[in-house]
């Protein structure tokens, strides 16, 4: 079909016109993309840019706990973010003594994600009175509404250090295994202790559980020329490898005083190239901002909190759930009597089309998916047509700004919340590099090359985000193989017609295994609230298999067949909700162009599972106290006897003896 591309007239398109120039990009987009268009940093580990610059050995070794080869521990938990920190103060709370649980982590400290990022302008663009954990039971009070990167990371030791949870930095899982004889887990690991070398060791448990998150593993454009530029003298990271050495100054302080004769490429204009431009504006001689696809940048209204803030925030005990739910209720067009929250992010429910939650229909069928969508877009026309017109009343230059304005439905890509970024393109030091769908076309020694012309840079910084495997199950996302029963790999049966979980999260043939990932469970905007009610539920799950195992008994967790598949047929027959997601340019939202389309119907039905709980974060809480309140927990519980031959062993009955 042939279209017209001209920029539209000024004015408010409505949703006809809007379609058909969403579709334009949309199209242009996919037929741009090439086949293999990133490389995960893992997959170049060795290369000086892919290192942790901010490994601290000292810091890790005197805050992490001793273990020895062969040594067991009731719950280990690979990963020591908010996901990691939830599961391990949940476990507390259900009766698991702390020198039971051990937590490990490849960085050199807590935070998941807010160790990596420490770039300049790094904020969380959710409220941090619903984002930052635990913030009732530690009674820790943000010093903004949206809380800075370093105070996110510092919240994230202060919980650890309240808690007084133990776990081993610079540790990568390698292999994890399970024994049905004994009833337990073989997590092999690699330490990496700095000087001292590299060492191998196996710590057993009867529990594991995944806490590795989304967005822990950089990844950069897969074009040639790197060596040659490298070769040059000139420099490239990446913006979760932020090299203040060479720009100056620190997170705390990031005055880039280093880049005042330096001329600059950004990559990637997402939700961290966004906070990433503005600050390095200030100080670059010359910046050049690569931008493959603009993003919808609202305002975000930041202030510190003060004592009459707080008051109205923290109001009654539950305070913290219950903004949360009020947020994710009111983003998955579930309205509630009271805006507790009152940002951007609640300005329209058309963000449900994405994260799942209340649409015009209860179930969508075939037969309506066409007016299921179209009442997305007349729910998101008004605010896509406002972000549009403040670009044109920001930015002077008509060119730019037309440049900048993103034409595909709000609910495609995370929405940005910036006061500083549109700004930024008035300044006569800053450039435009538009990209109109397609990648940049290669490095040289001279820097970039993009619509085919070159462009002379001194360093360039990738905010081209992370690895999200559209697919990518517990084992790809702690990038080590996770056996079940018999040696099954978890990953065998993720990727086959076999695939179901229960609530996303456990599966027949991997026992007392417990994962956070994609499929199955719902998403959100704020994922801290899905990470502690997928904690709750787990740890409840933990403590009533300990409970109700016969005295020298292993409990053991394990999801019936029959449960998994009842699982993935309500989660199936919803799946047409997300019919809203084919209109939309290519992004991590959508797998990046990368998913291919299902042909035969078992494709279809296969895929139909594979997706977020239609029904939004919210309506994914109340299942799992429903299914808790209801005893369906006994289905999952069992307990077997183990012949104990070693100290080890003894141990571990008496842990268990301990929660009868």
């Amino acid at each position: 079909m042939t279209t017209d591309t001209a920029p539209l007239a000024a004015g408010e398109p409505d949703v006809k016109v809007l379609a058909r120039k969403y579709a334009e990009e949309r199209d242009k987009r996919y037929a741009a993309r090439a086949e293999h268009q990133y490389l995960s940093l893992r997959e170049i580990r060795d290369a000086e840019f892919a290192q942790d610059p901010f490994v601290d050995y000292e810091h890790a070794r005197a805050n992490e706990t001793e273990i020895h080869d062969g040594e067991f521990r009731q719950c280990v938990i690979i990963g020591a973010g908010h996901n990691g920190l939830l599961f391990a103060v949940r476990l507390i709370e259900a009766g698991i003594s702390v020198d039971n649980i051990l937590l490990i982590d490849n960085a050199s400290g807590y935070g998941g994600v807010w160790y990596w990022n420490r770039y300049p302008g790094l904020m969380c663009d959710v409220e941090s009175y619903i984002y930052l954990p635990l913030l009732e039971e530690t009674g820790f009070v943000p010093k903004h509404r949206y809380s800075y990167g370093e105070e996110i990371r510092t919240n994230t030791e202060s919980i650890a250090k309240k808690y007084n949870l133990k776990a081993l930095f610079t540790t990568t899982a390698t292999r994890m295994d399970w024994d049905d004889d004994r009833v337990e887990w073989t997590t092999q690991v690699t330490r990496d202790l700095g000087q001292e070398g590299k060492v191998d060791i196996k710590i057993r448990s009867q529990f594991l559980f995944i806490a590795a998150g989304p967005l822990t593993v950089p990844k950069m454009p897969d074009v040639p020329g790197m060596d040659e530029y490298l070769e040059a003298g000139k420099h490239i990271f990446h913006s979760a490898r932020w090299d203040f050495e060479l720009t100056g100054g620190t997170q705390q302080n990031p005055e880039m005083t280093k880049l005042r004769d330096k001329k600059v490429a950004i990559v990637g204009t997402g939700a961290t190239g966004v906070q990433v431009i503005p600050e390095v504006a200030k100080y670059a001689e010359k910046l050049y901002v690569c931008q493959r696809t603009p993003s919808y940048v609202g305002t975000r209204g930041q202030k510190e909190t003060d004592p009459d803030d707080w008051k109205r925030v923290a109001r009654g005990k539950g305070w913290q759930a219950a903004r949360a739910d009020n947020f994710n209720l009111l983003i998955s067009n579930d309205p509630e009597p009271e805006n507790l929250v009152g940002d951007g992010w609640t300005e329209t429910g058309a963000n449900a089309a994405f994260q799942g939650g209340k649409g015009k229909y209860p179930i969508v069928t075939p037969e309506v998916v066409a007016d299921h969508v179209a009442y997305f877009m007349e729910m998101d026309v008004e605010q896509a047509n406002n972000k549009r017109a403040l670009i044109d009343k920001v930015v002077a230059n008509k060119t730019v700004a037309e440049q900048l304005k993103p034409w595909y439905a709000g609910w495609c890509k995370r929405p940005i919340f910036n006061d500083d970024y549109l700004p930024t393109f008035t300044r006569p030091n800053v450039q435009l590099v538009d990209l109109d769908g397609k990648s940049i076309e290669k490095f040289t020694s001279k820097g970039i090359v993009a619509n085919g012309i070159e462009y002379d840079v001194d360093i360039i910084v990738l905010a081209t985000g992370f690895e999200l495997l559209p697919n990518a199950s517990a084992s790809t996302r702690a990038n080590a193989p996770i056996r079940g029963r018999n040696g099954r790999l978890l990953d065998d049966k993720w990727n086959s017609y076999e695939y179901d979980t229960l609530h996303g999260c456990m599966s027949h043939d991997f026992p007392n295994l417990f994962f956070q990932g994609v499929f199955g469970q719902a998403t959100s905007s704020n994922l801290t609230r899905l990470y502690s009610f997928q904690a709750e539920h787990c740890a409840f799950v933990v403590q009533k298999a300990l409970s109700s195992a016969p005295k020298g008994e292993m409990a053991i967790v394990e999801t019936p067949i029959a449960a998994e598949e009842e699982w993935g047929q309500e989660t199936s027959k919803r799946a047409l909700f997300f019919s809203t997601l084919p209109l939309c340019t290519p992004g991590y939202f959508t797998g990046d162009a990368q998913v291919r389309t299902p042909g035969t119907p078992e494709e279809i039905a296969f895929m139909a599972k594979r997706i977020p709980w239609p029904g939004g974060v919210t309506d994914y809480g109340r299942i799992l106290g429903r299914w808790r309140d209801a005893g369906e927990w006994k289905t999952v519980v069992s307990a077997k006897s183990v012949a104990q031959t070693n100290g080890v062993d003894k141990l571990t009955s008496a842990v268990l003896a301990e929660n009868l």
